[in-house]
């Protein structure tokens, strides 16, 4: 599998939850965000989605099809995870 057909399909896993997301909301539409910034970030996660699995591909990993859209659709939780991977550290003195 080539980068793009790998970013495409980790394309496809974003949709795929955001569609869940626009169906959750059909009934209860919520104004948490302005309907600009709320399209932003839905296309961002999207994007983030292909970005992942073309992280992946470049690290060697053998990837099909069905994985890649794994990984687009599980994006929001990977870039969770890895945000609360990064340890705290606590200022130093300075002399």
């Amino acid at each position: 599998m080539n980068i793009w057909e790998g970013f495409l399909w980790g394309v496809a896993g974003g949709v795929l939850v955001e569609l869940l997301a626009w169906y959750k909301d059909r009934r209860n539409p919520t104004a948490a965000y302005p309907w600009r910034k709320y399209w932003v970030l839905t296309i961002l996660m999207i994007l983030a989605g292909g970005l992942l699995v073309v992280m992946y591909l470049r690290s060697g990993a053998g990837l099909n099809t069905i994985v890649c859209v794994n990984i687009g659709a599980s994006a929001p939780l990977l870039i969770a995870s890895l945000a609360s991977a990064i340890p705290r550290v606590t200022p130093g003195k300075v002399d």
